[in-house]
């Protein structure tokens, strides 16, 4: 969640608690609206549940990130080392590298 996202989701969970503290306190005046008490304090944990998963999420992404910059590290690697050994095998101009998707020049 971007910075921006992250700020609103803090007020709006710093508001509803404030609500659901206001209708606690009053909630002999309130009447009808002290049964909202109970929407309020399933959402704020819905809110906390769903930030949770949010943070999980986000580091199996960084963490599949890091694995896959990796792996193509790696790949580009082998790369490299199958291109010198056919070149080295077939020689630098030979037509036979393009079978392989190595141009020659």
């Amino acid at each position: 969640m971007s910075r921006k996202g992250t700020k609103l989701l803090a007020e709006l969970e710093e508001d509803l608690e404030r609500l659901l503290d206001g209708i606690h306190t009053y909630q002999d005046e309130l009447g009808d609206l002290a049964s909202a008490q109970r929407d309020l304090t399933t959402t704020l944990r819905e809110l906390e549940a769903l930030k949770q998963e949010q943070e999980r999420l986000m580091a199996l992404s960084h963490e599949a990130t890091e694995r896959l910059q990796a792996k193509m590290a790696a790949g580009r690697s082998l790369r490299s080392r199958l291109r010198l050994s056919l070149r080295g095998r077939y020689g630098r101009t030979s037509e036979r590298l393009r079978d392989f998707g190595i141009l020659t020049d």
